[in-house]
């Protein structure tokens, strides 16, 4: 297997049956490269040790100067890269805030470079509802399947941060001893619990007096852009208090 034979068989999977008017359209020719991208590093570059990993700029550059299908210069694979990452931006992200039984811890997921913690979330699909991709996100991010029906619009937040658009969901009454562990392949290095007081640095959290003023806000996640939102913990109190309330007298 050389690298010329993983960038054809690749180039047949993705480029070659892909209809001309979609290739023409310079969002959905990104995503196909992406994919692609992340099917020779998932299946070609962790397999075969002779195989190099690479950034995804070199990978669709390589791609495309031995392409038949795409008949575009290296400027231009650049302005499409640049372009696609500024179109990803601007994708909603949904996801959910685990929160224990006991309210007084929160479920983070750590980035695969290990660097950052965040929330469970991720940018939503075509077509696909805020709530949808909440649930979807944290099953992929944690193995946690959290149900349309659990997920409540009262018990949800939305911030605007430029041209990006991000919703958390509360999900309050997790218990503690469930067991969590990522579906998505190379996106999440590990899962754990935080005390409300004691929560990571990268989560964009201000702590005052021992106590977390903000539940959630500025987080990088590895290979993606920043995504900042902020919710006061007095708010987040309200919500899982009076979940817990609602869920107790039924």
């Amino acid at each position: 297997m050389t690298l010329a034979d993983a960038l054809m068989d690749i180039e047949m999977r993705f480029l070659n049956n892909l209809p001309q008017e979609e290739a023409a359209q310079m969002d959905r020719l990104f995503f196909q490269l992406e994919q692609a991208y992340w099917f020779y590093e998932d299946f070609y570059a962790d397999n075969y040790e002779h195989l190099p990993h690479m950034i995804m700029g070199k990978f669709s550059q390589m791609i495309v100067e031995q392409s038949d299908v795409l008949h575009l210069s290296r400027e231009q694979v650049t302005q499409l890269m640049q372009g696609g990452k500024k179109y990803q931006q601007s994708i909603p992200v949904c996801g959910c805030i685990i929160v224990n039984k006991s309210l007084n811890k929160l479920l983070l997921v750590r980035n695969w470079k290990g660097t950052t913690w965040t929330f469970p979330k991720g940018k939503i699909n075509e077509g696909e509802s805020e709530a949808a991709c909440a649930v979807r996100e944290c099953h992929e991010e944690c193995g946690y399947y959290v149900g349309e029906g659990v997920v409540n619009e009262k018990d949800k937040f939305t911030r605007k941060s430029g041209d990006k658009t991000v919703t958390m969901y509360v999900v309050p009454g997790v218990d503690e001893d469930t067991h969590f562990a990522p579906v998505a392949r190379k996106e999440i290095s590990k899962i754990s619990w935080f005390p409300l007081d004691k929560l990571p640095p990268s989560l964009g959290c201000a702590t005052v007096h021992g106590t977390t003023e903000e539940v959630f806000g500025t987080a990088e996640e590895g290979g993606k852009a920043g995504e900042e939102t902020q919710v006061p913990q007095q708010e987040f109190r309200g919500i899982t208090a009076t979940k817990e309330t609602s869920e107790t007298s039924s």
